[in-house]
């Protein structure tokens, strides 16, 4: 169970798009998509889109080969250094 590697969610609110990725504990992504955002959509609008997403991105299977490895562009998911200062994500 030590070496166990656990999952994360990741998401990215943008103007633009919505970024949702599963990434190990290694920061490895290993699943991901991203959709339009709507960025002048309500609130009750775009939290069941991203959860939709989020449920589309666990559903899938993780990929032979990873998705992408650290270090990432700023563009990637997660995108900002606020992350690394979050709190601990809860695995899933």
């Amino acid at each position: 169970m030590a070496n166990e590697t656990k999952k994360v969610l990741g998401v990215d609110i943008g103007g633009t798009k919505i970024a949702i990725c599963i990434a190990d504990t290694n920061g490895e992504i290993v699943a991901s998509d991203r959709v339009p955002s709507g960025a002048t959509a309500p609130y009750d609008q775009v939290m069941p889109q991203i959860i939709d997403v989020a449920k589309k991105v666990a559903a899938k299977k993780p990929a032979k080969k990873p998705v992408a490895k650290k270090p990432r562009p700023a563009s990637s998911c997660p995108t900002s250094s606020a992350a690394a200062s979050a709190p601990p994500a809860r695995s899933i």
